[in-house]
């Protein structure tokens, strides 16, 4: 856990994000979520709740989803996870990072759960929880 030397500028605008994703067995489920304001981020975890295919994948990027820079809308900043298997063994991660991480607003955190299974036997809930900070 985080304790408040590890946030700079004081820990008291620290703060934990849950996210709640339906994901259906099968297909690509992808989900953005807008920074209304700059924000930092220190990691966080993730953990699916149903059961998986082997070969389910998740990944989680900052993007552009509005052409704010001019590279296409979609386009990715950063990857924080890439290609992180899912399984019955392991339905649960901490996402890590080196210190936190500053994200101007109106970039998004992008979250993919690529099913190669089938629907509805590989159907499940994606809770994503982010550890943040508002600037």
């Amino acid at each position: 856990m985080f304790t408040e030397k590890d946030f700079p500028q004081g820990a008291e605008s620290f703060y934990r994000k849950s996210l709640l994703y339906d994901i259906t067995g099968g297909q690509v489920n992808e989900f953005s979520e807008v920074f209304a304001v700059a924000t930092w981020i220190y990691g966080g975890e993730y953990s699916f709740e149903g059961i998986p295919a082997d070969g389910d994948y998740i990944e989680f990027t900052i993007t552009d989803e509005d052409n704010l820079l001019g590279y296409g809308a979609g386009f990715a900043l950063a990857k924080y996870v890439e290609t992180e298997y899912i399984s019955l063994s392991k339905k649960y991660s901490e996402i890590n990072s080196e210190g936190g991480k500053q994200v101007p607003a109106g970039f998004y955190y992008t979250v993919r759960y690529v099913s190669v299974g089938v629907s509805p036997t590989n159907d499940g809930k994606l809770i994503v929880r982010y550890n943040m900070r508002k600037l």
